[in-house]
């Protein structure tokens, strides 16, 4: 609606009043603001320009001036139909004269179809920009807990056909990922310039595991599409080097390496209990993580541990990672690589910590 409705019949010669003009004093709801950027579909403004009567109608003279009202939003905007006076007479009625209540009690069939088609028109201008509002807690990107979560680089090398060489022996960041929503900015693009400060940590402790060149950053460029544009809609996220930032520092704050050498947790050949696990972990950080694992394969009898995640809320506190009523189900998390995926490992199977990747010293 960048250019004012206007009857096909307009006089030649009349110059063209495109501005969005405010309703006159007493004219019922005082002077409103202009629409500014808002603009509707091709099929809103024809049904919109219908709600006027056309030019040269038995009704011209009734309607002179007429200017239509369209909501948007808590504003209102007026398109001059005929571009003389600034009223809004079919509905509100001319100031200091008829008001609008009396003047539909006057109105002929087809105006009262004119004044119908308006009020309808001007419902779906408001459904229409609706997504202006801000979102509520019950929208897809209102996240309640951040899921920290840290990869065993064997297991990941265990999952993929790639021929991973020498994966670091310690546990690495995998992401850093909101309960709720993925991908939600696409026209913010990775730029590994604005975490330039941050390089030497983030290829340490944030490699790509399946790709052993310093130089490649599609891992982080996939955090960052995928859950990174969600992260940002907290202001201590809401940069990528924040993002990033954080997600290094609570890596180091947890430091989960030395947690399980402490519970006497290490790589080996030998199995452990799932419930070992579990309860060194819970006793050492006061919460329940969520730990995952790759099922075991054929001719295996045990699951092999892959990923364990740390849950926090939105001040970065450690919390629980069992899903409360209505928080999302945090299975959505799963990594899949190829055919092979993990899942939140079995209390009753035998765990496997490798040491290294089956076919390598």
């Amino acid at each position: 609606m960048g250019q004012g409705i206007r009857g096909s019949g307009e006089a030649p010669g009349r110059p063209r009043d495109t501005a969005a003009q405010p309703l006159p004093e007493g004219g019922g709801t005082g002077a409103l603001q202009p629409c500014g950027k808002a603009a509707l579909p091709l099929w809103v403004t024809t049904l919109l320009r219908s709600s006027c009567p056309p030019a040269g109608s038995s009704e011209e003279g009734a309607v002179r001036g007429q200017v239509c009202w369209v909501p948007v939003g808590a504003r209102c905007c007026a398109r001059p139909w005929r571009g003389a006076r600034a009223a809004g007479e079919l509905l509100w009625g001319r100031p200091g004269g008829v008001g609008g209540s009396s003047l539909i009690n006057k109105m002929k069939p087809a105006k009262l179809q004119y004044w119908i088609l308006g009020w309808f028109s001007m419902a779906l201008c408001c459904w229409c920009i609706s997504d202006e509002f801000p979102q509520g807690d019950n929208q897809p990107h209102t996240w309640k807990k951040l899921f920290l979560a840290h990869h065993w680089p064997v297991t990941v090398c265990k999952m993929s056909a790639n021929d991973c060489q020498d994966p670091p022996d310690y546990w690495t960041i995998h992401g850093l990922w909101p309960d709720k929503g993925e991908e939600c900015n696409r026209t913010w693009h990775f730029n590994v310039t604005e975490i330039k400060d941050l390089m030497s940590d983030m290829r340490h402790y944030w490699p790509d595991v399946l790709h052993s060149s310093l130089n490649r950053t599609q891992f982080w460029k996939h955090e960052w599409d995928k859950h990174g544009t969600c992260a940002t809609t907290l202001q201590a996220l809401n940069s990528q080097k924040k993002y990033f930032g954080k997600a290094l520092e609570l890596y180091k704050h947890i430091d989960l390496n030395s947690c399980l050498l402490k519970a006497g947790i290490k790589p080996s050949s030998s199995y452990y209990r799932m419930t070992d696990i579990k309860e060194a972990l819970t006793k050492f950080y006061g919460v329940t993580p969520k730990i995952q694992c790759l099922l075991p394969e054929e001719g295996e009898k045990a699951q092999t541990i892959g990923q364990i995640e740390f849950c926090f809320t939105k001040e970065f506190q450690l919390r629980n990672c069992t899903t409360l009523k209505g928080e999302s189900d945090p299975m959505q998390h799963a990594m899949k690589l190829g055919t092979k995926e993990l899942s939140v490992c079995s209390d009753t199977l035998p765990t496997y910590y490798p040491s290294e990747v089956q076919g390598h010293k």
